[in-house]
């Protein structure tokens, strides 16, 4: 009788330990996670942004940081662009960002 208890318990326990990892790979999840709200310090930083099409755009940002809006999905911070230093918006499910320094 404990032996059949004991393995009960184990069965409830892997099957609890896979809900919860299912649950935690869900692309819901995962897309509620990478909408935290970030603040990236001041650093040198390339944001690559996906484009339609395929094409892609690389905004600089020298010694600066990156901040997000996750209600609205975008990052924001300066880049230089063109030799002009101009506020840049970019969604975040369309943008990596990669630190240079």
């Amino acid at each position: 009788m404990k032996k059949i208890i004991i393995w009960l318990v184990v069965i409830v326990g892997i099957l609890i330990t896979e809900f919860v990892v299912y649950k935690a790979s869900t692309g819901d999840f995962m897309n509620r996670m990478s909408r935290k709200g970030i603040e990236l310090k001041a650093h040198d930083y390339d944001v690559v942004t996906s484009l339609h099409g395929g094409h892609t755009e690389t905004f600089k940002v020298v010694n600066g940081k990156i901040t997000s809006e996750p209600e609205k999905g975008y990052y924001l911070f300066w880049a230089t662009v063109k030799g002009d230093k101009k506020y840049i918006q970019v969604p975040i499910m369309c943008s990596l960002i990669k630190q240079t320094d």
